[in-house]
């Protein structure tokens, strides 16, 4: 697979990744829009209250990674995609079709991981999460 050709299908995988959770946004939206949470019954009022609570923390989940998505395609877009936002070395293609939204190398990704588990905080090493 060319390079042209990895971007063309991760940008593709991307597209219809952020297609069907904004279609889910928005039949959840229409959902919400429908229903009626007048019960006779404080309890069943309670739990469908829960549950609404819980599917609106799941789709705000959804819209961070809508935007994380779009961010990415922004970057393919621009000809930015694929450049560790630590060292500025190549992501390796492969990483790239398993985590195409990756901003690190593998390496940057696991040195940031034990710097925050040892509490280390470099302020210029923090990496934009959303930047290419």
């Amino acid at each position: 697979m060319t390079h042209r050709e990895m971007l063309q299908h991760v940008r593709g995988e991307l597209v219809r990744k952020m297609e069907g959770l904004q279609d889910a946004l928005k039949q959840t939206a229409t959902r919400m829009k429908d229903e009626s949470f007048r019960m006779a019954d404080f309890v069943d009022q309670a739990a469908a209250e829960h549950d609404r609570s819980v599917e609106l923390s799941m789709r705000g989940r959804e819209r961070e990674q809508i935007r994380e998505i779009h961010e990415t395609i922004l970057c393919i877009d621009q000809g930015r995609f694929g450049v560790c936002r630590r060292c500025g070395k190549v992501i390796p293609p492969a990483r790239l079709l398993l985590a195409p939204m990756s901003r690190l190398c593998t390496t940057c990704k696991q040195q940031l991981e034990l710097d925050s588990r040892t509490g280390y905080s470099a302020a210029d090493d923090r990496v934009d999460r959303y930047a290419c």
